[in-house]
């Protein structure tokens, strides 16, 4: 088991949880970026998964 892989899964979650923040949070302005995060979070977590 390799560290980059989980290091990019870690990032992942990460940038889902920050993405999902960006939904819920009542003062955004679009929900553009907010989806960028989420959908960048889910390609991430694949590619760490898979390099694990």
């Amino acid at each position: 088991m390799r560290v980059g892989g989980v290091r990019i899964l870690a990032l992942g979650i990460v940038a889902i949880i920050v993405g999902l923040y960006f939904l819920i949070s009542p003062n955004t302005v679009s929900y553009a970026p907010a989806f960028y995060i989420l959908g960048g979070g889910i390609l991430f977590i694949i590619i760490g998964w898979l390099l694990r």
